[in-house]
């Protein structure tokens, strides 16, 4: 299993770094870089991000150049809450972006622009598997989670038939209410929230089904598990990442910002990223955060005070942040198995706020089939029903039981009194026991015949 999870890896990061992506959201392209620090990986774009125009981040800018980084000012067109970012394209043959950040002060005002990854492709190995259907939803619970809306930014959700069917969206095209403001079924990079699926890798099909990419069905699959628990909560999605599970920093950013001028009072993000280290002299390591995303969730902290963000810790298995779950403002989730004990692959450490069952969940999946090259053994799971059905694991799936549990607390204790789902956390929080070592307090959610 090692040898084959590691072959999976492999194969999946020679199609991410130095390779070519596009926005889901506008188009642009970039290239991703990777940085290897001991045990982390660091996904980037080859662009330097600097606060402000003033002396110190002037200077920034300046020894930045004067160590043969080149930076060429790229415009960033970002949200307002997170204004006043500049962006300098770096060289990648002069300088690369971890080389030059190592050289520049740690004191928030520099730092790459990351990529973000679904937690899922942090850990291919951890591929879906084919499962039984779910148990239908008993009408006695149809009302939990009444009356709150949960983002997810993600892959976006399927238009296929069966998943329109399985999960209760309706008649295709999907409707803008369920997939956010951006809605429609058109070509894969166009701003729309539904997921492409197929692998842009390789060929769009493998006979009469579609081939794949690595993270296709992730929105989707969480969409299930969401309404398995909370099934009377609004669920939109928001389009960041593609079929690979690869986002941009300013991409997530923009989508968090579009749920939140759209009345979201959840935010899922089961997407992470390890920062850069930055190793002072005095032999104590800090971390080079993503100022994109904690201007973003700081700004969302003041001015959405009532929005509750749920991010994955991540599947490295480390007690290394990954972002942003290891933000203050951020509830970090770990995954455990049914007895409360960490997933082995599952990050922990002090910065992580909840954790909830994340093995072998199963929920709806796509119509398709896996792309046999990240197989060792060259064979791949084929989904093709009308409706299909998954069980898969990881932190990317804990995180929308924890998410919806908010809802089911914050649509009870609402008909008492108003609340919101940052106080529906609270209650949840002070109101369950200590989880495993690394692992905060123990969310329990109840999915029918599965918890």
């Amino acid at each position: 299993m090692v040898a084959r999870r590691e072959y999976r890896r492999q194969a999946f990061f020679s199609v991410v770094e130095g390779q070519e992506h596009a926005s889901p959201l506008d188009g642009s392209t970039y290239v991703v870089g990777k940085h290897v620090d001991g045990d982390d990986e660091v996904l980037y774009v080859h662009n330097l991000l600097v606060t402000g125009s003033n002396p110190a981040s002037d200077e920034v800018v300046g020894r930045a150049s004067r160590l043969g980084a080149a930076p060429q000012q790229d415009d960033l067109d970002l949200p307002e809450a997170v204004a006043g970012v500049r962006a300098f394209r770096v060289a990648e043959d002069r300088s690369s972006v971890p080389v030059l950040c190592q050289q520049l002060p740690t004191d928030g005002v520099a730092s790459p622009e990351y990529v973000l990854l679904t937690q899922q492709t942090w850990l291919p190995g951890e591929d879906p598997e084919q499962s039984p259907p779910i148990a239908a939803v008993d009408p006695d619970r149809a009302y939990l989670g009444a009356g709150v809306v949960i983002a997810v930014i993600d892959t976006g959700v399927a238009e296929q038939p069966g998943v329109i069917e399985a999960l209760g969206l309706g008649p295709a095209p999907l409707e803008p209410a369920v997939l956010g403001r951006r809605a429609g079924h058109r070509p894969a990079h166009d701003g729309s929230n539904v997921d492409s699926l197929a692998d842009p890798t390789e060929p769009l099909s493998s006979g009469d089904l579609l081939l794949l990419g690595p993270a296709a069905g992730h929105g989707t699959f969480i969409h299930s598990l969401i309404k398995q628990v909370a099934p009377g909560a609004e669920v939109r999605h928001y389009r960041a990442c593609g079929p690979l599970g690869v986002g941009r920093e300013r991409d997530i950013v923009s989508a968090m910002q579009r749920a939140l001028q759209e009345g979201a009072d959840v935010i899922n993000l089961s997407v992470g990223m390890h920062a850069l280290k930055h190793h002072l002299d005095n032999g104590v390591t800090v971390d080079r955060e993503p100022i994109l995303l904690k201007r973003a969730v700081e700004a969302a902290r003041r001015d959405h005070p009532g929005v509750a963000i749920v991010a994955a810790a991540g599947n490295s298995g480390s007690p290394d942040r990954m972002y942003p779950a290891g933000f203050d403002e951020v509830v970090g989730v770990a995954a455990t198995d049914r007895d409360g004990y960490r997933w082995v692959h599952s990050n922990y450490g002090e910065w992580v706020d909840a954790s909830a069952v994340g093995v072998n969940l199963r929920g709806v999946f796509v119509r398709g089939r896996e792309n046999p090259r990240y197989d060792a053994d060259g064979r791949a799971e084929s989904w093709d029903h009308e409706i299909n059905y998954a069980r898969w694991s990881g932190t990317s799936f804990a995180t929308p039981l924890v998410a919806a549990q908010i809802a089911v607390v914050k649509s009870a204790m609402s008909q008492r009194t108003p609340t919101t789902a940052w106080q529906a956390w609270e209650v949840l929080r002070d109101g369950s026991s200590p989880g495993d070592t690394g692992c905060g307090r123990r969310i329990y959610a109840y999915l029918p015949g599965q918890t």
